[in-house]
């Protein structure tokens, strides 16, 4: 794809455009499928190879940490924060979307792949710093049920 195409770079401004004016619920129904399909389109299946094989939750990690440029973890015990130094989104490198909501399209699609690998209903995902936002990494915090994590109620204040 030409990304300098002026109908490109249009059309997309109109995307960046609907997520900064859409109403929450629009916004997310219309990030969980783009999620999805990002999410479908390479880094599900390298989690799943990840956590394949009897892996632990460590090992998966540093397998995770092997693949992805600049990916690193830490696990506490009441959650695992993923950092990433650079944001991997080639929407925001290539300069097509600016809206900094599209942060909530990755943590929608770490929260599918995440609750492909553990289950649905038993994963929270949290955008706590992003790149676009002006801090100096993407930090995204993950709690797992099955890993003994609490997850939060929606709504409620944590």
């Amino acid at each position: 794809m030409n990304t300098n195409d002026p109908c490109i770079k249009l059309w997309f401004g109109g995307v960046s455009n609907f997520l900064d004016t859409a109403s929450e619920p629009e916004r997310s129904s219309f990030l969980t499928h783009c999620a999805k399909a990002c999410s479908d389109s390479y880094p599900l299946a390298l989690y799943r190879t990840a956590f394949s094989e009897g892996r632990t939750i460590s090992e998966a990690l540093e397998y995770l940490k092997d693949s992805f440029s600049g990916f690193s973890y830490t696990i506490f015990s009441d959650r695992i924060e993923l950092e990433y130094p650079e944001c991997g989104c080639d929407l925001l490198k290539e300069g097509l979307i600016t809206s900094p909501r599209l942060c909530e399209c990755s943590e929608a699609s770490l929260l599918y792949i995440w609750q492909d690998i553990f289950g649905p209903g038993t994963v929270s995902v949290v955008t706590k710093k992003t790149r676009i936002g002006g801090d100096e990494c993407c930090l995204f915090e993950i709690r797992v049920a099955p890993l003994g994590h609490t997850i939060p109620v929606e709504g409620a204040e944590q």
